[in-house]
């Protein structure tokens, strides 16, 4: 039994380790990208869902996973494809409106701590003084990594980063503990795999409207 719970355990933690990398780098990719293109944040996210959604499909179409039938599935990826097209369209607003390390220190770093306060609210797990006192230590540490701006930052910018990146952070949060309770008959690839391309598919006007007006701007400049 103690194998079996240490093998999870270091299965969880490197998952975890794994997820923090690809959601660090994210970022920075998503700039990178939108420098040498000149995408809009909008247009960013909906690449950067379209390419993870679509990869999803065609593993679940290779190993013939079942695909969702009943309302109870679909309607949960209904739920996860908003929440994932807010988080990824909030982030890359946060990195274009400030900076790649202020919207991911943020967006990762407050995650947790909006998944304790629902659990709290919702009643799924009371909010003692220890994790109380780890939550507070949490922040603490957030504000110190995030630091003070340079003289010469925008002040607009860096709230407005900060603004977005919490949104992403909420809704991160929110497709946590949603996920908590599964659907019968939907996994969780299945469930990542159509909720991020329904994410993908409602940022696509936006990011068509976006890309237009980048190009009208363009041609206006001298």
């Amino acid at each position: 039994m103690s194998t079996s719970v240490s093998t999870a355990g270091r299965s969880g933690l490197a998952c975890l380790v794994g997820a923090g990398l690809l959601a660090g780098t994210g970022g920075l990719l998503g700039s990178l990208l939108h420098r040498a293109t000149g995408l809009s944040p909008v247009a960013v996210a909906t690449c950067r869902l379209t390419v993870g959604g679509l990869l999803l499909i065609a593993v679940l179409t290779v190993t013939r996973r079942p695909w969702p039938r009943d309302i109870a599935a679909w309607r949960r990826i209904g739920v996860i494809a908003v929440l994932a097209a807010t988080v990824q369209a909030s982030f890359f607003g946060a990195v274009a409106a400030s900076s790649v390390s202020l919207a991911t220190l943020i967006t990762i770093g407050m995650s947790p701590v909006v998944v304790a306060l629902l659990e709290q609210v919702t009643g799924r797990r009371v909010l003692d003084r220890r994790r109380a006192a780890t939550i507070v230590i949490a922040l603490f540490g957030l504000i110190l990594l995030v630091g003070v701006p340079p003289d010469h930052a925008d002040a607009g910018g860096i709230f407005a980063g900060a603004a977005m990146a919490l949104i992403s952070a909420c809704a991160f949060a929110t497709i946590t503990v949603i996920s908590a309770r599964p659907v019968p008959g939907l996994d969780v690839m299945t469930t990542t795999g159509f909720g991020i391309t329904g994410g993908a598919l409602l940022l696509i006007p936006a990011a068509a409207i976006s890309g237009s007006h980048s190009l009208r701007l363009r041609a206006a400049l001298p």
